[in-house]
């Protein structure tokens, strides 16, 4: 679960597999984002996108939520997240080629997980299923294999092998336009460490 929104090529999404706070996840082409809603807007963290394109991705957020009206919440950019859009313009503009400066990842206060993503380049590279033994092997870039049950997600239960087949492998996670169905690469490390005592990194 499940496409939120659509609107200037930016698509909002929230992972099924995800976790609190309130947050909303973006993609456009090969970059993605986290945005934090609650107690303040907040960049968790960016993969690709332009200082422009943030700003469009964050004035759409704040359009969206006046418009479901929702009382109490504050709408205010946490400070970071504005300096750190400051230091893409600023890089952006000394380096003469806008985009540059934005391919270096950035994350705000990680926590233990996000780490291990980042500092060992973690990423899904493939995904293989198994319908007859209701598995499905997610494929790490450090050759770690997570194993987990179809029958996990209702989704993908009741889906065909054509159907699951068709899925778009992103920095952060997988995703199936035509099942509505969007599942982050932090959801299946937090249940593998939850599961097994092995390590995911060499």
């Amino acid at each position: 679960m499940v496409k939120v929104l659509e609107e200037k090529g930016y698509r909002f999404y929230i992972y099924s597999n995800d976790h609190l706070p309130i947050h909303i996840h973006v993609i456009k082409e090969d970059a993605e984002a986290k945005i934090h809603l609650e107690p303040e807007i907040l960049i968790k963290y960016n993969s690709g996108f332009k200082s422009k394109d943030l700003r469009n991705i964050l004035l759409i957020i704040e359009l969206t939520l006046i418009t479901l009206n929702r009382d109490g919440m504050n709408l205010s950019m946490n400070k970071e997240s504005v300096n750190y859009i400051k230091s893409l313009e600023s890089g952006e503009k000394d380096l003469g080629k806008p985009g540059d400066f934005s391919s270096e990842e950035f994350m705000q206060n990680p926590d233990p997980i996000d780490l291990l993503i980042k500092n060992n380049t973690l990423q899904i590279v493939g995904i293989h299923f198994r319908p007859e033994m209701d598995l499905r092997l997610i494929v790490l870039n450090n050759t770690k294999i997570i194993k987990c049950k179809i029958s996990d997600f209702k989704r993908l239960k009741s889906a065909t092998l054509e159907d699951l087949e068709k899925h778009q492998i992103s920095r952060y996670g997988i995703h199936w336009d035509k099942l509505d169905e969007d599942l982050s690469l932090r959801g299946f490390l937090q249940y593998e460490i939850s599961h097994i005592d092995m390590p995911l990194f060499v």
